[in-house]
């Protein structure tokens, strides 16, 4: 069993098996990120929302490996400060920062012993 998640300022948010959107929803400086198409939902608090589009991009968690894919985002995806090309999936690794707009995440991907 592998656990994926997304470290804020002195949060986490866990990234469930499957694929998930990203982009924002203000309420109260909350974004909002619809997971899957259960309809399972995390919200997000962190500074550096307001760059962040509705709909910035996709993430795939498949059995561990996450992947992300910038949708079109007016301020872009990075990775390690690199900028993605829109609409091109590509693979997180563990501690890799995902930049969102003006907000960071660190990857977290911890590999469980069985399973």
């Amino acid at each position: 069993m592998t656990d994926i998640k997304l470290k804020g300022i002195g949060r986490e948010y866990s990234i469930p098996e499957g694929n998930s959107v990203v982009g924002r929803k203000f309420k109260d400086s909350v974004m909002e990120t619809r997971i899957d198409k259960s309809g399972a939902n995390i919200q997000i608090k962190e500074l550096g929302m307001q760059n962040i589009s509705r709909y910035h991009c996709d993430l795939e968690n498949d059995r561990g490996v996450l992947r992300v894919k910038d949708s079109g985002s007016k301020n872009g995806t990075y990775i390690n400060d690199k900028k993605l090309e829109p609409h091109k999936s590509y693979e997180l690794k563990n501690l890799d920062l995902l930049r969102l707009g003006d907000c960071t995440l660190e990857v977290r991907i911890k590999q469980g012993l069985f399973g």
